[in-house]
């Protein structure tokens, strides 16, 4: 709002963002994730009005769907904080994961976040670490994976220890 007026953005609205991201994956292919993001952005609100720059976070929560072809969608709710300004936005996401090498995979998602008065869509790229166990032996129940270490033991095998 200006001057008691609705306002719109014009297309010249820039973002750079920095975070973090953990997410749990607690079923084959479910996945939820929360995030915290620093924000500074630059706005160019209209020709004769210059520019201006804010500094905000953003944080939220995703339900992710990952296919095992790499491709994920989720829905989720996301805070967004910049100035004065703070919304709570409901949120889609589509994007595409790729195993990189060990424990590193990198990540391209597009998001829409939407309320009756604001659309914000972002697009991004994240290079991502994997902490923790393997998602598949993750999912195991702890008597399985003793008895698969146990198996690995006896055969000569050399498994990491159950956790």
């Amino acid at each position: 709002m200006r001057n008691g007026e609705p306002y719109e953005y014009r297309d010249e609205f820039g973002n750079m963002a920095y975070g973090l991201q953990f997410g749990h994956t607690f079923a084959n292919q479910w996945q939820l994730r929360s995030y915290y993001d620093r924000l500074n952005l630059n706005v160019r609100a209209g020709e004769s009005d210059g520019q201006s720059e804010a500094r905000g976070h953003s944080y939220g929560v995703d339900l992710i769907y990952q296919s095992q072809h790499g491709l994920y969608a989720g829905l989720g709710i996301n805070s967004t904080r910049s100035n004065k300004q703070k919304d709570a936005l409901p949120r889609a996401t589509l994007g595409y994961r790729m195993d990189l090498k060990d424990r590193f995979f990198t990540t391209l998602e597009y998001n829409v976040q939407h309320d009756s008065d604001f659309t914000d869509q972002q697009i991004s790229w994240t290079l991502n670490y994997h902490l923790g166990r393997d998602a598949r032996q993750q999912m195991l129940p702890r008597e399985f994976r003793e008895r698969r270490a146990r198996r690995a033991q006896s055969s000569g095998g050399n498994p990491s220890p159950p956790q």
